[in-house]
């Protein structure tokens, strides 16, 4: 029979929020892209229609692309805990 030793690690992000920070400016350059790329239908043909369009809908569009962006960098930030390069060992046991 066999002994096995086994170790328990517990892992946190790295603790440093600048690390938060630079993912989420990265994700908003890549949203910004996405953002100026937002265009009307192409079946509206009236000029005060367009207008409207982008008063009202690419606004409400490019709210949902930065909180997918945010969104994201949340989670990358997160998943940087189970990065053995990324994360800190908090515990050991």
């Amino acid at each position: 029979m066999r002994d096995h030793l086994y170790f328990d690690m517990e892992t946190i992000p790295d603790p440093d929020e600048s690390k938060k920070d630079q993912i989420l400016e990265e994700l908003l350059v890549e949203a910004q892209t996405k953002i100026d790329a937002i265009v009307h239908p192409g079946n509206y043909k009236d000029p005060a229609k367009i207008e409207a369009w982008y008063e009202t809908e690419k606004p409400k569009k490019a709210a949902l692309i930065v909180a997918e962006a945010e969104a994201a960098a949340e989670q990358a930030y997160s998943k940087m805990g189970l990065d053995g390069t990324k994360g800190q060992i908090i515990c050991a046991s």
